[in-house]
Formats: C-alpha cells, sequence, structure tokens
C-alpha cells in the first residue's frame, strides 16, 4: 500500500489529535485480536523512562526472557520506538504492519459513516431483505468482508446478464436503445419470466410511475417484435383497457445457443 517509509509514517501521523481515536483503538483492537497476551511493565513520568526500560530489558534479557519494548518519543529515527531484544523493527516491517492498520482505518471509516461502496459496484445492488441483512450485520461486527462477498456475487450476475444482453441483441439484429437494455435488465432479474403487469409494476417501483399501456408500448412490444420476447398466453385479468394481461418469457430457442455455462447464476 505505501511506497516508501515517509510515505507509511506520514499516513500514521496524519490519524493524530483526533477525538475519535480512542473510538478506533478499540476497533482496532477488537478487530486485529491484539489485546496484551503478554506480561507488561509501563513506565511513566517526566524524567528517565527510557534508561529504567533499558535497564529492565537487560535485566530480563539476563534471565532468558524475550523482550519487546516500545518507547515514545523517538529520538532520532521512528524505529526506535520498537525493540525486540536488541533488533529495531525494519522499515519493511514498518510499511507491513501500518498497511494492515490503514486497511482496518478505511473500513472503520466505511462502516461508521454508512458508506458503502455503491457506485463501484453500479448495477450490483439487489435492495431486498438479503441486502439489508448483510448490511446490518456487517455494521453489527465491524465486519465489511460479508458485504464485499454479497457484492461480488451480484457483479457477477451483472456480468452474466451483459453476457445475455449483448447475444439477444446480435440475434435481434437491430441496434438496442437505452430504454431496450433497461427492459431486458429488469426482464433478467425477474428470471425472464413475467406478466407484463408484473413488469410495470417493477418498473414503477424504481422509477417515475408510468401507465401500464405506455411501458407495454415502448419497453415490452419493441422486445416482442424483435424476437427477445416471445407471448406464452394471455390471463384473465386485463393489462389495460380491452387488453388481456400477458404472460412473457425469453426466446428460449435464443437462450439456448448461448453457452449456458457462462450463465449460471441468474435463473434463466
Amino acid at each position: 500500500m505505501f511506497n516508501n517509509i515517509d510515505e507509511a509514517l506520514n499516513w500514521l501521523y496524519s490519524k493524530r489529535n483526533n477525538n475519535k481515536n480512542k473510538y478506533r483503538l478499540n476497533y482496532l483492537i477488537n478487530k486485529l485480536d491484539i489485546y496484551p497476551k503478554y506480561k507488561l511493565i509501563l513506565i511513566t513520568g517526566t524524567n528517565g523512562k527510557g534508561s529504567t526500560a533499558l535497564t529492565i530489558k537487560h535485566i530480563l534479557k539476563n534471565i532468558n526472557y524475550h523482550v519487546g519494548t516500545f518507547t515514545s518519543p523517538f529520538v532520532i529515527f521512528f524505529n526506535d520506538r520498537i525493540m525486540i531484544n536488541d533488533r529495531y523493527i525494519s522499515n519493511s516491517e514498518i510499511m507491513h504492519y501500518l498497511s494492515i492498520l490503514a486497511k482496518e482505518f478505511e473500513e472503520y471509516y466505511l462502516l461508521n459513516n454508512d458508506i458503502f461502496p455503491y457506485i463501484i459496484f453500479n448495477r450490483g445492488i439487489n435492495f431486498d431483505s438479503t441486502y439489508d441483512r448483510t448490511i446490518r450485520e456487517c455494521k453489527d461486527r465491524y465486519e465489511i468482508t460479508k458485504f464485499l462477498k454479497y457484492m461480488l456475487i451480484n457483479v457477477k450476475k451483472e456480468l452474466e446478464k451483459e453476457y445475455v444482453m449483448h447475444h439477444l441483441r446480435v440475434a435481434s439484429g437491430e441496434r438496442w436503445k437505452t430504454l431496450d437494455y433497461q427492459t431486458m435488465e429488469y426482464i433478467l432479474s425477474m428470471n425472464g419470466n413475467m406478466t407484463v403487469l408484473d413488469f410495470a409494476a417493477l418498473y414503477n417501483r424504481f422509477n417515475d410511475k408510468k401507465k401500464v399501456k405506455e411501458i407495454f408500448e415502448t419497453m415490452l412490444l419493441p422486445m416482442i417484435e424483435n424476437g427477445s420476447l416471445v407471448v406464452e398466453r394471455e390471463t384473465n385479468k386485463d393489462m389495460f383497457q380491452g387488453e388481456r394481461n400477458l404472460v412473457l418469457s425469453l426466446n428460449r430457442k435464443r437462450i439456448d445457443e448461448m453457452d449456458t455455462s457462462k450463465i449460471t447464476r441468474i435463473g434463466i
């Protein structure tokens, strides 16, 4: 994550003097499981802390203890802060551990500011009970990994939809408009099998409301005419005045021409 030691230390110094640090520290302790597992000696005071720590370290080393010391402030280099026996921490170790901390700080920020990467994943979000439960669990556990896994699964589904839409557009022999792609996106989200009224209800849930007749004529009818959709049957209910509701499905012949190993998640 960091290209050099100065970049790493500048990041660390930028986290100073923040009144939220105590909450971040508790978060990091829990997340990284770094509760002290060893006996600690805490040395405080105005003068003599460093020499006292050095003396105690030598005493413990001489009776075969493995001794780590952390002193603040450092004298010349940041590395002076941390020693294991007589070895100072290296620049590469500092960069490595600060990279881990930086990742966790970013996750802390996302979780505590309700910022989840909607834009990065674009269409890969289904605002359903699974999504809500995933977000809730991530916030409760301070763990964003489950959310990312959920999003990646949805992104894979979106890639499958792109594959199907590309194949259907080529098979139709027509140049699709933006509205055509939006129509097919909704159809594939419904697993490719629905009535006109079902489709209209879904569309109106996420968009400015339109009449069913307008939705049918501007969105679904072009897909029927270019052969991407087929009419399976009528129902006993009217979709608008004088017209029975239609059960529609994707053109199975065109679906069968695709590489079905590439469309295993969207259930068509």
